[in-house]
């Protein structure tokens, strides 16, 4: 589990941050794939094509990983304080139109041993994918 501080999403030229609202945030990257996470709702984006996303870590909250057969929280360094992803949509943003965007790791995170019982979080080393993905879907 790791802590999200905030969404960057670079649109047509411009940047926008969303920041994490108060007591959400808390992500479990490793499942990104298979489990939604809802962190932002009804933000806006400017009209445009969408060029890059980056999800920001808070590298001063506790991040942990529970190991398979123990209830006890193993401690977890990040190893950057920013996650990258490519963006998967073929066509820009409209005005008055809904979207969701989805996170995917596309497995270009890594979990390493450090040997004394703590771990690191890297992503896109160690022949893994540099980024993960963004999937933009309409709100029917």
């Amino acid at each position: 589990m790791v802590s999200v501080a905030t969404l960057t999403v670079q649109v047509g030229g411009q940047t926008v941050t969303f920041n994490k609202e108060e007591g959400k945030g808390y992500v479990d990257l490793l499942h990104f794939e298979s489990k939604d996470t809802l962190i932002w709702s009804d933000e806006t984006l400017p009209i445009g094509e969408v060029e890059s996303a980056i999800l920001g870590l808070d590298k001063n909250e506790d991040s942990y990983v529970i190991e398979t057969g123990s209830d006890t929280p193993a401690n977890l360094k990040v190893a950057h304080k920013e996650l990258s992803f490519d963006v998967e949509y073929d066509s820009a943003l409209a005005t008055n139109t809904k979207y969701i965007l989805k996170l995917d790791m596309d497995g270009s995170l890594r979990l390493v041993s450090n040997g004394n019982g703590d771990y690191v979080l890297q992503q896109g080393t160690g022949g893994q994918p540099k980024e993960g993905v963004l999937y933009i879907e309409k709100v029917q």
